[in-house]
């Protein structure tokens, strides 16, 4: 049983939406959703740069969830020539550079803070090369793309562009993981190709990376669910009563293992590139 008075029943509220709604009742929690949902929906930054300052955005799970403002020195024009309008035109240089670097170590705290990896430049064209020059190396391997927006884009017009730069990103990070699995099984033996080579090295605390098929329909039960231990859960979705066999066990006794190992997870959109072995793999830390 459950008590909310003693804790034991957390909600959580989400901006993302669930496809699926449903209770579960098992001897060991039902995270392939969960987990899969927080995929989807990564907690990133977002910067919108221009003249006059610049504002850093943070999404996780579908939402805002922070947000920074660092403002740049107002500028008048001024229609004067000779030295004094190289004077000027050096001032307000110096006023665009010290805005972006301001700017970047505010990001710098933000990034550390929040623990993101992935950021999106978007703004002004002329700014977005100052503001790539003044990133450390750290902070410029985690931008994924660079985007114009309108200097006054609202928060949920940013969200909505870079959502689809992060989408764009994940597809190929995604590619880029599946082959280098591929490669790995056929040459350095550090990778697991199926659902039972991945569930053995699992058990075994060698997995590093998780692959696995985003979608329950292409993730193959097979030899994987005699290795899903404990008895069979009763799951009540949409008021009827169903077994979570085969592919759900699965699935998450897989993602279970990889979370109690500590295990990285990467969730593949794409149906086809795991779908030769059954909807799962791995990269491994070490070969036994």
């Amino acid at each position: 049983f459950s008590a909310a008075a003693r804790d034991l029943v957390v909600a959580v509220q989400r901006a993302a939406g669930l496809d699926v709604h449903g209770l579960s009742v098992d001897v060991q929690p039902q995270l392939f959703r969960l987990a899969r949902d927080d995929s989807q929906y990564p907690r990133y930054a977002a910067v919108l740069a221009d003249r006059a300052g610049t504002r850093i955005f943070v999404f996780s799970t579908g939402e805002l969830v922070d947000t920074r403002e660092v403002k740049g020195e107002k500028t008048r024009g001024r229609s004067i020539g000779g030295w004094s309008q190289n004077r000027y035109q050096r001032r307000v240089n110096n006023a665009h550079a010290a805005q972006v670097r301001e700017a970047v170590e505010v990001l710098d705290r933000v990034v550390k803070a929040e623990g993101i990896n992935a950021i999106v430049l978007a703004g002004d064209d002329s700014v977005l090369p100052i503001f790539r020059q003044e990133l450390p190396k750290y902070l410029a391997e985690r931008v994924v793309e660079d985007m114009h927006l309108p200097a006054m884009a609202a928060a949920h017009e940013v969200m909505e562009a870079t959502r689809e730069a992060m989408a764009r990103h994940n597809a190929e990070t995604d590619r880029q993981k599946v082959e280098a699995a591929i490669a790995g099984h056929r040459g350095n033996g550090l990778a697991t190709l199926g659902v039972e080579e991945t569930m053995a090295a699992l058990e075994k605390g060698q997995v590093d990376e998780l692959l696995i098929a985003a979608s329950l329909r292409d993730i193959a039960a097979g030899a994987g669910a005699q290795r899903a231990d404990g008895p069979e859960a009763t799951v009540e979705r949409g008021g009827a009563r169903l077994e979570a066999n085969g592919s759900a066990r699965v699935a998450d006794t897989l993602v279970t293992r990889a979370r109690q190992t500590s295990a990285k997870i990467t969730f593949i959109e794409e149906a086809s590139q795991l779908a030769p072995f059954g909807g799962a793999a791995a990269l491994l830390r070490f070969k036994i």
